[in-house]
């Protein structure tokens, strides 16, 4: 089934961490760690190769490495087996799924001030256009995030389209694949994934310890959940 872990605002971790993090990368992940220049890109490329690794270790019992796949989609190598993955970061927020039942996808965007109705004119498909300009404020804001972030995940999912092309064009959510969009006032995301229903956790941590905590989306009263694309 997949698993996924989210660590909602990951700026307030301590350097240190970071750097303790960092010294247990992979070797063709420190590599490319020493690719990137921009700190917050850094951070979050270590971030979530740690939570991954916590993940696998709770989920399939032993750690493992990020590989591409042939199709050039990331896949979780453990135990000589090639899992599906997906990872997702935005201005602090990390968010990284395993499925050992085939695919998946995850985007997650932090609210932010963007220029939407720029974004909106030039890719959104027309029809989609009017009914993000018959809105306002919080619902306006909520159509666009999640529009965009169902494209995302479904293009990590299936790699068949770009995410230009799929702005273009309705969701389309194949049969048999689970579909998700949770949002607060913080952050939205998107996950589609083949097989059952996935499983949440939380990612906390104390000292250099990250920890996973089922999150119960259903009852987290802060989390509004949608099951459908909204076009």
């Amino acid at each position: 089934m997949a698993e996924l872990v989210l660590i909602p605002q990951s700026d307030a971790l301590p350097e240190r961490v970071i750097t303790a993090w960092g010294a247990r990368l992979a070797p063709a992940d420190m590599n490319r760690l020493n690719t990137f220049t921009h700190p917050r890109r850094r951070r979050e490329f270590v971030i979530a190769r740690t939570l991954l690794r916590t993940l696998s270790e709770r989920v399939l019992g032993s750690s493992g490495r990020v590989q591409s796949a042939d199709d050039g989609k990331p896949e979780w190598l453990c135990r000589h087996q090639a899992i599906p993955c997906s990872i997702s970061h935005s201005h602090g927020a990390v968010v990284v799924g395993l499925n050992t039942e085939g695919a998946i996808g995850v985007d997650i965007e932090t609210v932010q001030a963007r220029p939407m109705e720029k974004y909106v004119t030039r890719y959104f498909h027309e029809a989609a256009q009017q009914i993000f300009l018959g809105l306002e404020g919080d619902a306006q804001r909520a159509f666009f995030y999640q529009y965009w972030c169902d494209r995302e995940a479904m293009t990590k999912f299936d790699g068949s389209a770009s995410l230009l092309q799929r702005l273009a064009l309705p969701a389309q959510i194949p049969q048999n694949v689970d579909y998700q969009h949770l949002y607060n006032n913080d952050y939205t995301l998107s996950m589609v994934c083949m097989g059952t229903e996935p499983r949440w956790y939380h990612a906390t941590v104390q000292g250099e310890q990250c920890t996973l905590t089922p999150w119960a989306i259903a009852a987290d009263t802060n989390l509004h959940r949608l099951s459908s694309p909204n076009f």
